[in-house]
């Protein structure tokens, strides 16, 4: 279990700031899911309870997603059920208990990023950017290949996603309902870009850039088997797998190919059956 010398629920996002850069042991307060099962011993904790993170905004442009809004309320949320092919809402109701989902916020999700994390992936496949309250806004693609120590004196406050026309499929291999995932895979289509995915390699999810070029440049070329082959060996190529008690590097090496043909063979029915 973890300690705090003190908590605070601050009344701004200065505040929680200014609380945040006093000391190395202070640290902001999440659904602490997590943090529960640690044994830290922390300065003052820090809720941003007060600060009515917890909405969703929306309109033409993007979709905008406090810190502090619950995994359940992006679940629940009808305009986001139903964008790029439910892709959101998918990758989040396979995650653990619905009891989960309701503590669990994506402030929390997206500022640790978590190896094991379901929706980092979907985030990034979407083009998702952040907005720190020192740092401003930034490509998420950027933030995870900041610092720890950096990331450690910012605050996250919103999540914002662009509405686009997107089809996308998120896909994935658990070896129980609610366990954490041996792999997941997430590919995106936005106009004739491609975006792939991969994450809980074990490692933090990353961009397969060189894997999402070739495809958006072959995939009106070449048959689809063989689109599929070229764009799996790539893939292994690019992205480093590890091991860890749920799978072996070569397992999940395997397993990729196998998530990245389903996911691509999803993606193009879906946009072909909407033109």
């Amino acid at each position: 279990m973890f300690t705090l010398r003190e908590f605070y629920q601050p009344d701004s996002i200065k505040e929680a700031y200014e609380i945040l850069s006093k000391s190395k042991r202070n640290m902001v307060l999440g659904g602490c899911i997590f943090l529960k099962m640690s044994n830290k011993k922390m300065g003052t904790g820090i809720d941003l309870s007060n600060l009515h993170l917890d909405n969703i905004k929306i309109n033409d442009r993007v979709i905008s997603i406090g810190a502090s809004v619950t995994l359940s309320q992006l679940e629940e949320n009808g305009f986001i059920g139903n964008y790029a092919n439910g892709l959101i809402k998918k990758s989040i109701e396979t995650i653990a208990s619905k009891q989960l989902r309701n503590m669990a916020t994506v402030g929390a999700s997206v500022y640790a990023n978590y190896g094991f994390s379901d929706i980092v992936p979907v985030f990034l496949a979407l083009n998702a950017r952040i907005h720190l309250y020192n740092a401003g806004w930034m490509k998420l693609s950027d933030f995870i290949k900041m610092e720890k120590t950096v990331k450690n004196r910012d605050i996250l406050i919103e999540i914002e996603i662009p509405i686009e026309e997107s089809f996308a499929c998120y896909s994935s291999l658990r070896t129980t309902a609610g366990d954490f995932c041996i792999l997941n895979l997430v590919v995106s289509r936005i106009k004739d870009d491609f975006n792939i995915v991969v994450g809980a390699r074990p490692k933090k999810a990353t961009i397969a850039i060189k894997t999402s070029e070739f495809i958006s440049e072959k995939f009106d070329i070449l048959p689809f088997d063989n689109l599929v082959k070229e764009a799996g060996d790539l893939l292994v190529e690019e992205v480093e797998c590890g091991s860890n008690i749920r799978g072996s590097k070569e397992y999940r090496e395997q397993l990729s190919k196998g998530l990245l043909r389903k996911a691509l063979q999803e993606v193009f029915d879906e946009s072909i059956s909407y033109d």
